[in-house]
């Protein structure tokens, strides 16, 4: 998290040109402007060198997600200058000895990670440069992936980001997409990953998290499954967030889509009593402490579903997908 010196300053120079390398130096304590952005990734010079260059990412991308405020550009920059340090160590990895070494192995699906934060710190109109950083991350799972066939983490940053490519063009404008995303949800799952990063994330949880996400938006017309494979399920959306909120009770987002789920099931399958729980449980969403922008967005939208359940089924954290069957039908042909 910035500190209060930190956001005191940037106040101050936030419309200067360089004024995000003034960030990179809070969250990495050397002077102000000493130290340079990297424009991309630069060869690890020996172990020490990788140590400090991991380390400087992890502080980069963690300070990105723990904005609490909105300062043009600084979400992205940071997350940027952590995916390229990232990717530095990804290269060290191609030609290590030992691939499989801590925390280091981990780079491949960090650096995906970043990409992805890259692009979901942009506004949605900024559809180019949002699905390049998109197919970057896609880029880093695979080869994640191909180091380690078992790397769940990878699976569900791939499934991300192809699930973010999707929402800029057009959910069924793939259908090969589709099945591929089911797969690795259906995989990393049933591998059962035990990676945390603290009392509030783990690779399971958030698996868990999206799987919840992706069959309450995706809808439950009975013939989508013959066409690409899988259709919406409602109830087992609402499973798979129970089990997400079981594994980390104080993640705001979590308990939001618990109540998100129920809204859902309650407006669509007309059942006062889900929908009763539905607003019962994203208004106690609503009074927990947020710790950054996300989980101040998280709250509005909500405020959103409490006011009109409907719009539960199609919201998808960065933005709503309303699904007409109409046109659904018309992509996929």
């Amino acid at each position: 998290m910035l500190s209060l010196a930190c956001a005191i300053r940037l106040a101050h120079v936030a419309d200067t040109p360089n004024w995000w390398q003034l960030a990179l130096t809070c969250v990495l304590g050397t002077s102000i402007l000493v130290l340079p952005a990297i424009a991309s990734a630069k060869p690890v010079a020996d172990i020490d060198d990788l140590a400090r260059i991991w380390n400087e990412a992890v502080n980069l991308e963690r300070t990105s997600w723990d904005i609490e405020e909105p300062v043009e550009g600084l979400s992205y920059n940071l997350a940027i200058e952590a995916a390229n340090r990232f990717e530095a160590v990804s290269e060290w990895l191609d030609a290590a000895p030992t691939p499989d070494l801590e925390p280091y192995r981990h780079a491949y699906w960090r650096t995906a990670r970043a990409y992805w934060l890259a692009a979901d710190s942009l506004e949605l109109s900024d559809r180019d440069r949002r699905r390049e950083h998109l197919s970057q991350a896609i880029e880093f799972t695979d080869r994640g992936i191909s180091v380690d066939p078992d790397c769940a983490a990878c699976m569900l940053w791939k499934f991300n980001s192809m699930g973010r490519r999707l929402q800029i063009d057009g959910i069924f404008s793939s259908v090969r997409n589709v099945r591929t995303m089911v797969k690795l949800l259906d995989h990393a799952i049933a591998l059962e990953p035990d990676f945390r990063e603290g009392e509030r994330s783990s690779t399971l949880g958030n698996l868990h998290y999206v799987s919840a996400v992706f069959y309450r938006v995706l809808p439950e017309w009975f013939w989508l499954k013959w066409i690409i494979g899988v259709r919406g399920d409602k109830q087992r959306a609402l499973e798979h967030a129970r089990t997400a909120l079981a594994l980390h009770e104080s993640r705001i987002d979590y308990q939001i889509e618990v109540g998100s789920q129920l809204l859902c099931l309650g407006a669509s399958k007309h059942n006062p009593k889900r929908l009763a729980e539905g607003r019962r449980a994203l208004a106690e969403a609503s009074t927990m402490q947020p710790r950054n922008l996300d989980d101040r967005k998280e709250i509005a939208a909500a405020h959103v579903m409490i006011a009109a359940p409907k719009r539960a089924c199609s919201y998808a954290g960065a933005e709503w997908i309303e699904i007409d069957e109409g046109s659904a039908v018309s992509a996929i042909k």
